[in-house]
């Protein structure tokens, strides 16, 4: 049986989901966090026709909801209807949470005309995977606000609350941001915003403005009362982090956010990796010249980051004699710590280079090279590098790193630099497999399992397809390392 409608066709023909009365479209606010979505949900709820709940994560609890349900053949099983039911749901799932808000509303003797959630990572494409996408599905009349702020002051923030790493705290600024900036180019005029944390700071009066032209308001008195309070002292929400005052008064160029000097350039040269157009991504903040040109260069690939200061590159970064060129690696997908992260790789079987993606043909006893372009934050003293054989159903059958192999780990200074992984491929069966690449610290024995640290996690970053013999069902294969090691770039 096909799906004749998809649930956002039927709210699209019926806006108000008979049954509740509350019949205008949601809002939904999000960026990363410390970007200050507190701050703005904060300032809007100061409106009496506005009520914007902190972090309900209304559309993580339905994406969790349907996601299981696609996931899982043993709820509604009978496939005739299985779609059919699952687009029904989601059409009532709109009214489901309208009638909510409609209750919160009466609640708070407010007559709502702009409602809806404030939760940071809902663009987040790792851990709210599909969040934005759903509510556009369910409420394609939404609005949605996406809020940013200068990646360094984020940074400073999540470390100072312990919450992240640098490097990880550069991921999750940089993931959300590309993300939330990706779906607001699909959306219609007028159905996203973008606000920028360092206006509301300089000029918060002008902010309240453009927010309210956006979601078809009138000034309020109480909300022009908290405006005014906002210019002489502002409010602190959400347990904020203090940095130098320069940052009150919007002007980022001096402002160092509580990092050191290294770390800026470490933040700078982690945004520059993750973006194929730096100065447009970074067009608003305002770094150096020199900064950008050090981002442009490392984003392409040709420089290291062993630097002392913002700008000054020390090596060109190529890959090793007879492989070829870098495939960049997406950093969306990577997982770990991420203070030693790939940023490409290059893959040889038996000395003939491969495209990482291809499901290149091997048989047992070929040998596969592979260089991996690893850019640490940090000196690691013992350095783990293997693999993990994946089959079609998700399962690992096999896999080695250097340590298990009788080769040691291995030593990394702070910078960029090429590890080289060299092993002969195992007799599997007859299927197409997914090499996940990771890069560990510690010395890779069980029994230290509370010292080992995975760094970074490449899932199914390399396809090879094998023709022998099919193993046993269940079985493992180990696979010993012929060499491994770290060297200079080239």
């Amino acid at each position: 049986m096909t799906v004749m409608h998809s649930a956002a066709q039927i709210a699209a023909s019926n806006p108000s989901d008979a049954g509740s009365a509350l019949t205008t479209p949601p809002l939904f606010v999000f960026g990363c966090p410390r970007s200050g979505t507190t701050f703005l949900g904060e300032l809007l709820n100061h409106h009496p026709q506005v009520l914007i709940t902190n972090e309900i994560r209304v559309m993580n609890f339905l994406t969790e909801v349907f996601g299981r349900t696609a996931q899982n053949r043993h709820l509604l099983h009978n496939p005739d209807y299985r779609d059919r039911f699952i687009e029904h749901a989601k059409l009532r799932s709109a009214m489901l949470v309208r009638t909510f808000y409609e209750t919160l509303g009466r609640d708070a003797h407010k007559k709502l005309l702009v409602w809806g959630d404030k939760t940071p990572g809902y663009a987040d494409p790792l851990l709210s995977r599909g969040c934005l996408q759903l509510s556009r599905e369910i409420f394609p009349a939404a609005k949605w606000i996406h809020i940013r702020r200068d990646p360094r002051a984020v940074v400073h923030s999540l470390v100072a609350k312990k919450w992240h790493t640098l490097a990880s705290a550069v991921d999750i600024w940089a993931r959300i941001t590309a993300a939330g900036r990706a779906f607001g180019k699909t959306l219609p005029a007028g159905q996203y915003l973008e606000i920028v944390h360092e206006d509301v700071l300089k000029d918060v009066e002008q902010v309240t403005g453009q927010l309210l032209n956006f979601l078809g308001l009138e000034m309020s008195p109480q909300l022009a009362a908290f405006v005014q309070n906002e210019k002489v002292q502002r409010t602190p929400v959400s347990d904020p982090v203090n940095l130098q005052r320069d940052e009150y008064s919007g002007d980022t160029r001096t402002l160092r956010h509580g990092l050191t000097a290294q770390q800026l350039s470490e933040v700078v040269a982690l945004l520059g990796d993750q973006f194929d157009d730096v100065d447009a991504l970074l067009a608003h903040y305002a770094l150096t010249d020199a900064g950008k040109a050090t981002a442009q260069a490392i984003a392409s690939g040709v420089v290291s980051t062993e630097s002392t200061s913002e700008g000054q590159s020390t090596e060109r970064s190529g890959a090793p004699q007879g492989f070829a060129a870098f495939t960049p690696v997406n950093q969306e997908t990577l997982l770990g710590e991420l203070e030693a992260r790939v940023t490409g790789l290059s893959v040889m079987v038996n000395g003939e280079n491969v495209v990482p993606a291809a499901a290149h043909t091997v048989h047992a006893g070929d040998r596969v090279d592979i260089a991996l372009r690893v850019m640490a934050l940090k000196e690691i003293a013992h350095l783990v590098a293997g693999f993990s054989i994946v089959d079609r159903s998700g399962q690992s059958v096999g896999g080695g790193n250097n340590a298990s192999s009788g080769l040691g780990t291995m030593k990394t200074m702070p910078g960029t630099h090429t590890l080289l992984v060299s092993f002969r491929w195992p007799d599997l069966g007859d299927a197409t497999y997914s090499l996940t690449l990771g890069i560990g610290e510690g010395t890779g024995s069980a029994a230290d399992g509370e010292s080992n640290h995975v760094q970074c996690w490449v899932p199914e970053a390399i396809l090879l397809r094998q023709r022998p013999r099919a193993l046993p069902v269940g079985a493992l294969v180990t696979v010993t390392l012929m060499h491994a090691s770290v060297e200079k770039p080239h």
